[in-house]
């Protein structure tokens, strides 16, 4: 499992230190040891009580839940499962190790058996009953004959095409020291068929949708409430930006994590009064000092706050019915 460096002092788990304490921080890696004892980073059907006790969370419930959510280090799929968020990413190599162990270990690459178990004697036969005599001293004394070029075998005219078929020599072996030439051609076969494959893989990829087509469909189909449409195009061009960003940075979203997005700006548009100038205005910032993510709490807290205290002081409108511009309200004072 790894653990980045600066774990302690990343963003996401400063908003758990200050929500849920040390005792939070600790959980983060309970959950990771976990995944990785439990070989899964996505959780179906678990209660929000069962994912805190994994962590070994034992104060106030749904708290460091809430806090799982908001700093990123959980999100919630579209079926409601849990995915530790890109745990398997950084863990990749883990996670392949884990598929190779349930195959029966590292893949051979297609190169053929060097030691195979069956042997080229034949059926029954036991150690060096296969191999030819010794010639006796008297076929030894015999006279070569006169042209021994001439009794030799002419090469065949294409011998690529009998690749595939092994000679027979006199002792009943295939090839030269009983090499077997099928598996050099069984092996360029399947480097042909895995580059295929892989070409088959990589058109098929492109064609999937990605975070940024998934969040505008969610960004026309289901607008937030009081926000027009110009508002909605502004948003959908500035995660446009995002999201070119996060490609040019090698660290791509998955094609769900547009729709969460969307999710999030919809409840600040709703629920915390949010324009989409400062949506925007967060994204802007967040590229400008290369961060990780967009949506920060603290700062939306921070947001929230100074718009209330703005809206708390400010001037009165004056009374249209006033020709000298006394504040509405003031001649009942006699002003």
């Amino acid at each position: 499992m790894i653990v980045q460096a600066d774990f302690f002092d990343h963003w996401k788990t400063k908003i758990v230190n200050t929500r849920c304490g040390a005792e939070g921080v600790l959980c983060v890696l309970r959950l990771w040891a976990f995944c990785a004892n439990r070989r899964k980073y996505i959780f179906e059907n678990m209660p929000a009580e069962r994912l805190e006790a994994i962590c070994g969370w034992t104060a106030e419930s749904l708290k460091l839940h809430q806090a799982l959510l908001d700093a990123g280090f959980l999100d919630v799929l579209e079926d409601g499962a849990y995915y530790v968020h890109e745990w398997d990413i950084y863990n990749a190599k883990l996670v392949k190790n884990w598929a190779n162990g349930a195959r029966g270990g590292r893949p051979a690459n297609g190169l053929p058996n060097r030691n195979p178990t069956e042997t080229h004697r034949k059926n029954g036969a036991k150690s060096g009953e296969n191999r030819p005599e010794k010639p006796s001293d008297e076929a030894l004394e015999e006279e070569p004959t006169e042209n021994p070029i001439e009794t030799e075998e002419e090469p065949t005219e294409n011998p690529i095409e009998t690749l595939g078929e092994p000679t027979q020599n006199p002792n009943g072996q295939n090839g030269v020291l009983g090499y077997d030439w099928l598996s050099d051609k069984r092996r360029l076969d399947k480097i042909r068929v895995k580059k295929l494959n892989k070409e088959k893989s990589k058109d098929a990829s492109e064609t999937k949708l990605s975070a940024f087509d998934i969040f505008c469909d969610e960004a026309l189909n289901n607008p937030a409430a009081g926000l027009s449409p110009e508002n909605t195009a502004r948003l959908i061009d500035a995660y446009a930006e995002w999201t070119e960003y996060r490609r040019l940075v090698k660290k791509p979203y998955k094609a769900q994590t547009g729709k969460l997005h969307w999710v999030q700006m919809r409840r600040l548009v709703e629920d915390r009064a949010f324009e989409a100038g400062d949506i925007a205005k967060l994204i802007t910032q967040a590229i400008t000092n290369e961060w990780d993510g967009w949506y920060f709490p603290e700062k939306i807290d921070r947001i929230c706050a100074d718009k209330e205290r703005a809206k708390k002081y400010a001037p009165r409108p004056e009374d249209p019915m006033s020709g000298a511009g006394i504040p509405a309200g003031a001649q009942a004072f006699g002003l």
